[in-house]
């Protein structure tokens, strides 16, 4: 009984892909990679703030 309850994978959570890979968001680092290789993009540093 228990091992049934275990071996369900009807109860077994689904995962979704993150988003953070998928291939638009790794379009656009790209992009923002090559703006800042280029010198396109303007970098600045700044304090680090709390939250």
């Amino acid at each position: 009984m228990i091992i049934r309850k275990y071996t369900d994978l009807s109860e077994l959570p689904t995962t979704e892909p993150d988003p953070f890979y998928s291939e638009s968001n790794i379009r656009i680092l790209k992009g923002r990679l090559e703006d800042i290789k280029s010198g396109k993009a303007r970098l600045e540093e700044h304090e680090l703030v709390e939250a």
